[in-house]
């Protein structure tokens, strides 16, 4: 592109390589791949992001929150970033939020409609061309942000789900609500090393009332398992000493021990490990009673499909855009549902958990409310609703002359 400038608009070069130009005003271009540390040093006068879509989930937010106080830091620096569609991820949100005046970024959209010479026999030939796939097309051509048909949730209704901004947002906890006295809370945790890798988890959730609502999401990839059992136990003695349910496989057990043991929380939910008749919420004492619910395809079944119909029946509230990116990856692969390569999950099996606890007999004394009443009630009032209605019609002859229609 340098070389097809006017010469008199050209600058003379001190080295050209292929990566890499400087000019003689000092100035250089330089391409790059984009890794979690590509952007931390130098300055930047313009960066442009290209196809940033593509970029692995985990990869695109750590680049961003390295890459952004170096823009930030110049009065004149300038971002643009290009990339088609393609799923709920961070440049979804960026998209998003620009659009809904969140953020500093303008919008501009290109279709296909844009592009000169093309029109709908363009569009009927290239959708033959791509093997009839239409979805394809739509992502491709007319900027439409679909994702893996084989996630738990449609990728529609995610979509169809108002994330918000949160009131805190302070590193590794966004708050959504603050806790109030009134209201009855829920903390699931989903325990990892603190190695940088899986993140370990905290989900709040206020379990007054239907809908069930998240309030508050803490994520944090290298906290060590000696500090989460505090961190949890605060969190949950801020939020009305919430009830908490650990994910107990690896280390979470023992972040459970020391909960329970020597923290000495008394809303820590036990569970009784019961052989083939599986797990059971709420344990009392015994040799099979443990701090955490062990994840087995079992356990997880059960907590997937229960929490895709809360989620599908509108009777959970996601208010947090990460765990609906998470939903957007976390899709169906030979019998179980989890996240796509590149992708993490944790914050999804924070709910799984949260699914499967309320299936439980125990979770529903401590909240003494049944949602499949509940759900079963809502079901019978819209069949209801749709069945005709039986009318009278007066013909003025009395009582013996009121006919029933239908």
């Amino acid at each position: 592109m340098y070389e097809e400038l006017p010469r008199w608009m050209q600058q003379g070069v001190l080295s050209w390589n292929a990566a890499s130009i400087e000019l003689e005003n000092y100035s250089r271009i330089k391409v790059a791949t984009t890794t979690e540390d590509s952007g931390r040093s130098g300055s930047v006068s313009l960066l442009i992001l290209d196809e940033f879509a593509f970029v692995r989930n985990n990869i695109a937010d750590a680049f961003w929150r390295a890459a952004y106080p170096v823009i930030s830091s110049g009065k004149e620096s300038k971002v643009i970033i290009i990339s088609t569609a393609n799923g709920l991820n961070t440049f979804y949100k960026m998209w998003i939020d620009a659009i809904d005046g969140n953020s500093s970024f303008v919008p501009y959209e290109v279709s296909w409609m844009d592009v000169p010479g093309r029109d709908n026999k363009w569009r009927k030939e290239t959708i033959a061309n791509m093997g009839g796939d239409e979805d394809k097309f739509k992502q491709e051509y007319e900027n439409s942000f679909l994702g893996n048909a084989k996630t738990l949730i449609p990728i529609s209704k995610l979509k169809a789900m108002a994330h918000r901004k949160p009131l805190v947002h302070k590193g590794e906890y966004k708050i959504y609500e603050e806790p109030r006295s009134d209201r009855t809370y829920f903390l699931t945790c989903d325990v990892a090393r603190g190695v940088g890798n899986d993140y370990s988890i905290i989900q709040v959730l206020d379990i007054t009332e239907y809908p069930y609502k998240q309030v508050a999401v803490y994520r944090n990839n290298k906290i060590e398992t000696l500090i989460l059992p505090r961190v949890l136990t605060e969190w949950a003695q801020r939020y009305n000493n919430g009830y908490i349910l650990l994910e107990g496989n690896d280390m979470g057990e023992s972040v459970g021990d020391v909960i329970y043991y020597e923290l000495e929380y008394d809303n820590l939910i036990l569970v009784s490990h019961q052989g083939r008749a599986g797990q059971r919420l709420g344990g009392g004492f015994g040799k099979t009673v443990r701090t955490g619910v062990m994840t087995s395809v079992r356990t997880k079944n059960i907590g997937t499909n229960s929490l895709k119909n809360l989620i599908m029946a509108d009777q959970l509230i996601i208010q947090d855009f990460d765990t609906i990116h998470e939903f957007s990856t976390f899709a169906l692969k030979g019998k179980s549902y989890e996240a796509e390569e590149g992708s993490n999950d944790d914050l999804v099996m924070g709910l799984v958990i949260f699914g499967w606890a309320i299936t439980e007999p125990y979770f529903k004394d401590i909240t003494d409310q049944d949602l499949r009443i509940k759900m079963e009630e809502e079901r019978l009032s819209e069949m209801m609703e749709s069945v005709p209605i039986f009318g009278f019609i007066e013909d003025g002859l009395g009582d013996d002359g009121w006919v029933d229609v239908m």
